[in-house]
Formats: structure tokens, sequence, C-alpha cells
């Protein structure tokens, strides 16, 4: 019987929260500037040279063969546009990840197009 109000007092203190591994993803603001070029079929033409961070809003800029690409997201929310990164009238997905040792970010697209790059932020100095 105990065991089983254990297991009911978890699942309520549990419910309202994130998940117990999961921690708040914060990334410093400032510019990132790297060179991804996105392959895969024509309609993925383009080219992502900067991501922007400013209050964990990214904003991810270059140039593709319709015009400028200019993608906005907020890092670590979990909803559907947040996956789906808009690129000459397609969505394709991608992951975001931010390596805090090495101050870098790495942007991978995965599904209909395809490639990866690590971006560095520029040093004022």
């Amino acid at each position: 019987m105990y065991k089983l109000l254990f297991i009911i007092f978890l699942i309520i203190s549990s419910m309202g929260s994130k998940c117990w591994g999961q921690e708040k993803l914060f990334i410093p603001d400032g510019t990132w500037y790297g060179h991804l070029a996105l392959g895969g079929p024509v309609s993925c033409g383009g080219v992502i040279r900067q991501i922007k961070i400013i209050n964990n809003i990214a904003t991810v800029k270059g140039s593709s063969f319709i015009g400028l690409i200019n993608h906005k997201f907020t890092i670590g929310e979990d909803k559907h546009e947040n996956r789906l990164f808009h690129l000459n009238h397609i969505s394709t997905p991608y992951k975001f990840n931010f390596n805090s040792l090495d101050n870098t970010i790495t942007l991978i697209f995965y599904g209909y197009c395809r490639n990866e790059a690590t971006f560095k932020k520029k040093d004022p100095n």
C-alpha cells in the first residue's frame, strides 16, 4: 500500500515540472559565424552564415536562391514550429546543439535538406 502511495506521489509531483534530466539550455548572447551549405534537392539550395542569439532567441541568417534566410526560434522550447526550419517554401527538421566547452554551436539538418556545420563565436579582440 505504501509503495502505491509513493508512486502516486511521484507521479503527481512530477506532472507540473519538466523531465528530471532536462536542464534549461542557456546560451550567452552573441553572434556565431560559420558556413553551412545546404544539400539535397534543388529546392534546398541555400547557405547559412550566422546565428545571432539574444535572450535565448536565435536568429539564423543566410541566403538562398529565392532570397534571404531569416529564421527565428526560441532555444529550449518544445513546440512544433521549433522543430522545423522553413527554407525556400519547404520545411525540414533540424537539431541545434550548443557545446559550452568549445563555445560552439552545431546546426544539423536532416530529412529533406541535409548537412551540418559548426559555428564559432567571433572573438571581439
